[in-house]
């Protein structure tokens, strides 16, 4: 029988005054527009976004590319292609390649690149016979350029999803020294590419473990194999690989578990794995140097050696002074990468590495080693070895892979915290400014991006004379095709061509020449110094190789028609020379018509007085017709552009002896002679300056070892023992 329950004596909670009603639950605040806005943003389909985003940046490439043209590495390169080509064909029968020779001149160094872009295309070339093989060529280099963007934007994805990758993708294509390369580096760009699909799928290797993924393994491979495959520090990545599994096995709990367990067994096929397949890429990297299959690993301990040679030396501007590779300070490569990066990328990413360091638990240890070493290592080590590099900090492009994904973590982390929609939409905005700047300057300069520097230095204008500004020399083609275009070929013929010089290599340049120009047009080479000695009608000039003080003083050239300005930088032009008679009085004065070659050259003086380089020849024509005064100024003049330069001294020293000036004279000819010491005419002269000073003491010690060391000395040995008898008497 149930017990019939009294609810009269029962309380309710709510009823009993002592207990205290629970509240309600509480109501989630009501979204605003701003909430609902950003919840939009995040949700987009940032996967369609970013193939779309891809397909613009390859457009654009592609565009530019075709925009680009022949620097003075292109034809060796592209020779050298050709045949290690015809080597793999024969089956290692032509052997052309092993000593490879350009222009009858044997380029030692090339074989020491593999052939794992110019040898390819080389190989479809042979197949497709293209006309335009050059232009070709530039569009293969995009494809190439394309993939590295896209492995880049991958490391991202690893982290930040597929918006993280939209972001690394921009950033490294708005980015413009790294665009610049994508127009003509047929090294450093697929170099970089192995690179960077060798990080990615060691990231998604080590993601997998203990579990062994066959096609992480191989997507290892194929990026030694492809950074291996054009230059030997693809070694280098092998090396990468095995310091990140041992790493794995101290910082992976899911790896030192395994030793933990004693599953000996599993951690020696990981590891036989992992060594089998950095193995594989080495060999098929190593299969694209036709020395290597010829010569074994000798070749590869000399490309090692070569690697680390710093004899390689190539004339830049560096900090306003004029230097070559060789004395370029410890920290060049550094400086290079910050003024050569937009600022705000700069920004984004020093913040992005301490947000790394700092939120390491959350991203894993490894992972932040993994993208911070392969971003610092190559410039510490290169700038300790002082390695041989130039034109920036291009040879170590491969160090930049990362880069994106980095910056890319830290906007995501940033977003987090940044916890008002308002806030995060503010700094959306100043990104989307930041890229739109970026990308408006790279459609106005290009195909000049490697023209670009930062406001640290003051832009390009800031930093023309003070660094390299036009390195591939890409305004040769530019200017090339202006004179072409504004002439008619009907008034050029065979007999009578259009010639046309340049500070650049013409060679492979006529391939440029349109079908109605061909035959009628001559492309010649002439140096900065040696401008006005060329006859042409006109002259395409780059500022690569000039020095600061010609190009605070001569440049752009009086009779400039065209030039090509980037952000207030001068960085080519075209000289209109047909009316010049500078060359006719070079000419004369070299043909020992002074008088008549000095007038003319007076007229080419009067028209063009900053044209440093009739100073020399001013001078040398005063010289021989007795103007010792006038010659003397126009050398000294011509001697604040080359201070070294051997045969100004000379005939300084000449005009100074005939004024009687000993001392100054004295002066001349010891620079010169230092420079070579074999010129017994300089020694002789040096001696009788010193005879004229009746310094027999000084002319007897700087003669007698000379006269020793050189018996055919004559007018040596008759001086001297004309001073012992003076000394004597």
């Amino acid at each position: 029988m149930k017990r019939k329950i009294n609810n009269k004596n029962v309380k309710s909670p709510t009823n009993n005054p002592k207990v205290k009603p629970s509240p309600a639950p509480a109501q989630p605040a009501e979204k605003t527009r701003l909430d609902i806005a950003w919840e939009w943003f995040e949700n987009l389909n940032y996967k369609w976004i970013f193939w779309i985003s891809f397909g613009i940046c390859f457009a654009f490439i592609v565009y530019w590319a075709s925009q680009s043209g022949i620097n003075n590495d292109s034809p060796i390169d592209y020779e050298y292609g050709v045949q290690c080509k015809n080597y793999y064909l024969s089956l290692g029968k032509d052997t052309t390649c092993l000593h490879f020779h350009y222009h009858e001149l044997e380029r030692f160094t090339q074989k020491y690149y593999g052939s794992g872009f110019e040898g390819t295309f080389a190989l479809l070339q042979y197949w497709f016979k293209w006309d335009n093989y050059y232009k070709v060529r530039l569009y293969y280099l995009a494809l190439w350029s394309m993939a590295l963007l896209l492995f880049i934007s991958l490391i991202a994805k690893e982290f930040s999803g597929w918006k993280g990758a939209v972001f690394a993708l921009w950033i490294a294509f708005l980015s413009p020294f790294l665009l610049g390369q994508f127009l003509w580096n047929t090294k450093d760009v697929p170099h970089a590419l192995g690179y960077a699909i060798a990080i990615f799928f060691m990231l998604r290797f080590l993601r997998k473990l203990p579990e062994i993924s066959i096609k992480n393994l191989l997507g290892i491979s194929l990026g030694i194999a492809v950074a291996l495959s054009v230059r030997i520090g693809g070694l280098l990545l092998g090396l990468y690989i095995g310091l990140f599994a041992l790493l794995a096995c101290i910082m992976l709990p899911k790896v030192r578990s395994l030793f933990v367990n004693k599953q000996f067994g599993q951690i020696l096929k990981i590891g036989g794995f992992l060594f089998v397949a950095i193995v594989l890429g080495i060999l098929i990297g190593l299969l694209f140097y036709p020395n290597f299959i010829a010569d074994g690993f000798n070749h590869l301990q000399s490309s090692f050696n070569r690697a680390t040679d710093n004899t390689s030396r190539v004339p830049l501007i560096f900090e306003g002074v004029s230097t070559d590779s060789l004395k370029i300070p410890w920290y060049y490569l550094m400086k290079m990468f910050y003024i050569t990066t937009p600022v705000f990328t700069l920004v984004l990413l020093h913040l992005s590495v301490l947000i790394l360091i700092w939120k390491w638990k959350k991203i894993g240890a490894l992972n932040v080693f993994i993208l911070l070493f392969t971003l610092v290592f190559p410039f510490a080590y290169m700038m300790y070895t002082k390695a041989p590099v130039y034109n920036g900090w291009r040879h170590i492009l491969f160090a930049y892979v990362t880069a994106p994904a980095i910056v890319a973590i830290g906007l995501k982390e940033i977003l987090i915290f940044l916890k008002k929609p308002i806030l995060k939409f503010i700094l959306i905005a100043l990104i989307a400014v930041a890229f739109a700047y970026l990308f408006a300057w790279n459609v106005r300069n290009a195909p000049y991006q490697l023209g670009y520097f930062n406001s640290l230095v003051g832009g390009p204008k800031g930093a023309f004379k003070k660094y390299d500004t036009d390195v591939l020399q890409v305004f040769t083609n530019e200017g090339t095709y202006w004179i072409l275009n504004s002439l008619n070929p009907d008034d050029y013929s065979e007999d009578r061509p259009l010639v046309i010089a340049m500070n650049n290599d013409p060679v492979r340049r006529e391939f440029y020449i349109p079908p109605e120009w061909r035959g009628k047009v001559e492309l010649k080479t002439v140096a900065f110094r040696n401008y006005s000695s060329l006859e042409c009608d006109f002259t395409v000039l780059t500022t690569l190789f000039a020095t600061p003080k010609v190009l605070s003083s001569f440049w752009p050239p009086t009779g400039t028609v065209y030039e090509r300005v980037v952000d207030g930088a001068v960085i080519g032009c075209v000289v209109d020379r047909r009316e010049h008679t500078d060359w006719k009085g070079i000419k004369l004065v070299q043909s020992n018509e002074f008088e008549e070659g000095v007038r003319l050259m007076e007229q080419a003086y009067e028209y063009n007085p900053k044209n440093y380089t009739l100073y020399f020849w001013l001078g040398y024509g005063y010289y021989r017709v007795g103007n010792h005064e006038k010659a003397i100024e126009f050398l000294k003049r011509y001697e604040k552009f080359y201070p070294s330069d051997e045969q100004t001294h000379r005939i300084l020293g000449y005009a100074y002896f005939a004024k009687k000036e000993y001392d100054e004279a004295l002066k001349a000819f010891n620079i010169t002679f230092a420079q070579n010491r074999s010129n017994m005419d300089i020694a002789h002269m040096i001696a009788l300056c010193l005879y004229e000073k009746k310094d027999y003491k000084a002319g007897i010690r700087f003669l007698e070892p000379l006269v020793k060391e050189n018996p055919s000395f004559v007018q040596g040995k008759n001086l001297l023992e004309h001073m012992l008898r003076l000394a004597n008497s």
